[in-house]
């Protein structure tokens, strides 16, 4: 049976499984792994509002994609964000599916979805990706699970200085909420606790940003690679970056080389290239993601190069 409240309070009364959109739980609960009864939390409705909270741009935690991609605050300030809800999936997910859903989701890693399999998420002693199917893994092999963090959203709000909050406590990092005590947790939440909205801070004066997504026909809902950039300054210096990379680390990645090789200088094509260059810096890919390394300094290219033509207007 379904418990459907309509405060947050007696949400977090309950212990969950809490449910969103209900595009993971389902996928979940199908494989044994969401035990109990559901928590429907759509009615909760202060967990769906966007709106500014003097500088910072709050966003529910309900907020679907499809919302979150269509709202004006987000496509004109933040349009990596919008760029990349629109990407997601297919218009069905992103009319159901969640920011705090999207955020939250466990790996998509072929061995975890399958219900007769062991992996370390699961219960099993080791990641049977390693040695067998691994082609959609990290290429920043840097734990014993070779499955890359599967959401979207975390590789561009990691762009940004976000601040999750969560009932019961402190706001967190956005690395602080996507960090589980374990290797069967997908985030650091526990029992009881729900995840409300993400704060956006302020864009920085000037900004420019740009975001590409990789990915195959096939398997379009996840991205074998993706990059979020923002940057200020003008035609002669680079004064300040940030660019992240998805789907290549068990967490969205900060590439601090290739905002190294930006800083001070001013940002042609041939600098672009040598910062594109370095995205691979400190690699360690799987046999079989070594095709990544192209694909990562291609797509930190082409992002950089939206950026230089996509202009962020202050609020």
């Amino acid at each position: 049976m379904t418990v459907r409240p309509s405060r947050l309070q007696e949400a977090t009364a309950l212990l969950g499984p809490y449910r969103a959109g209900g595009t993971e739980l389902i996928r979940l609960r199908r494989l044994g792994r969401a035990p109990g009864e559901p928590v429907d939390l759509r009615r909760v409705l202060e967990l769906r509002d966007i709106q500014w909270s003097g500088d910072t741009l709050r966003i529910g935690a309900l907020v679907t994609l499809r919302e979150l991609a269509a709202h004006d605050a987000v496509r004109i300030h933040y349009p990596v964000l919008a760029d990349a809800a629109r990407q997601v999936a297919n218009p069905n997910v992103r009319a159901l599916a969640t920011v705090g859903g999207n955020l939250l989701q466990h790996t998509r890693c072929d061995y975890f979805s399958h219900p007769d399999l062991t992996c370390l998420r699961t219960t099993g002693p080791s990641c049977p990706a390693r040695a067998g199917h691994h082609e959609r893994g990290v290429l920043f092999d840097t734990e014993e699970c070779v499955a890359p963090h599967p959401s979207t959203l975390a590789t561009v709000l990691s762009c940004y200085d976000t601040l999750a909050h969560v009932t019961g406590r402190e706001p967190l990092t956005l690395a602080e909420l996507l960090t589980p005590p374990g290797p069967q947790a997908a985030h650091a939440l526990g029992p009881g606790e729900v995840m409300v909205s993400v704060d956006l801070p302020r864009v920085h004066p000037g900004e420019r940003a740009g975001y590409v997504r990789v990915s195959t026909r096939a398997q379009s809902d996840w991205p074998l690679v993706e990059v979020a950039v923002r940057m200020t300054g003008d035609a002669e210096t680079v004064e300040w970056a940030r660019v992240t990379a998805g789907a290549v680390a068990p967490q969205p990645l900060r590439l601090h080389a290739v905002e190294d090789v930006l800083r001070g200088r001013a940002p042609s094509d041939e600098v672009l290239r040598d910062a594109a260059a370095r995205a691979t810096d400190g690699a360690r890919p799987l046999p079989g993601t070594r095709y990544k390394l192209r694909q990562l300094q291609s797509a930190v290219l082409q992002a950089l190069r939206s950026a230089q033509g996509r202009d962020v207007p202050d609020r």
